[in-house]
């Protein structure tokens, strides 16, 4: 079937398994992770890959920094739930 603009995600398990297979050890946040740490930490270390950042895509032009700040919580926490020492 010819590609139409449109591509399903893959499932994360799929996406781990794959970077695996072509050797990483480690990983940044996809769009297929999820951003809660409870659910995300049992899928990757049942795979053995672990999680070493992720990029946070601001709005600054569209909101103020004080709502960035607030917005920014979430995934701050989600690194520092993976002892993710740096945001990018």
């Amino acid at each position: 079937m010819p590609y139409k603009g449109f591509r399903p995600a893959k499932a994360l398990e799929t996406s781990l398994t794959e970077a695996l297979d072509i050797g990483f050890q480690r990983i940044e946040l996809g769009h297929n992770f999820s951003r809660n740490a409870n659910r995300l930490r049992p899928i990757m270390e049942a795979q053995k890959i672990y999680l070493v950042g992720g990029w946070y895509s601001s709005e600054l032009l569209t909101c103020s920094a004080a709502d960035e700040i607030v917005s920014l919580q979430d995934h701050w926490a989600l690194l520092k739930a993976w002892n993710v020492a740096s945001l990018f």
